[in-house]
């Protein structure tokens, strides 16, 4: 996948995250469990920039993925995994 696909990619998935987390405060459809799990996967679309060593962008990535599963109370590993990957980005910068 080409990098300029992967970022318009990550912006529509960060909306949508926007989305869908005033849709979970106005107390969501049933929809929304499927649509929460995908949209705090957005960490996996850093790891093609930190292996094409683009370390800023996979930090976006990154510290995005761990502020919305903050913010959707997801459970503790992923929040953990996050963070490894934030720390793991920034390390390299």
């Amino acid at each position: 996948m080409r990098i300029d696909s992967l970022d318009v990619f990550d912006d529509a998935l960060l909306r949508a995250a926007c989305q869908l987390e005033a849709a979970a405060n106005a107390k969501a459809s049933p929809g929304w469990q499927r649509h929460r799990n995908r949209t705090s996967n957005l960490q996996l679309h850093g790891e093609p920039y930190f292996g094409q060593s683009l370390f800023g962008q996979a930090l976006d990535c990154f510290r995005r993925s761990l502020s919305i599963r903050q913010s959707l109370n997801r459970p503790e590993d992923q929040i953990t995994s996050s963070r490894l990957a934030v720390a793991a980005a920034e390390s390299r910068l």
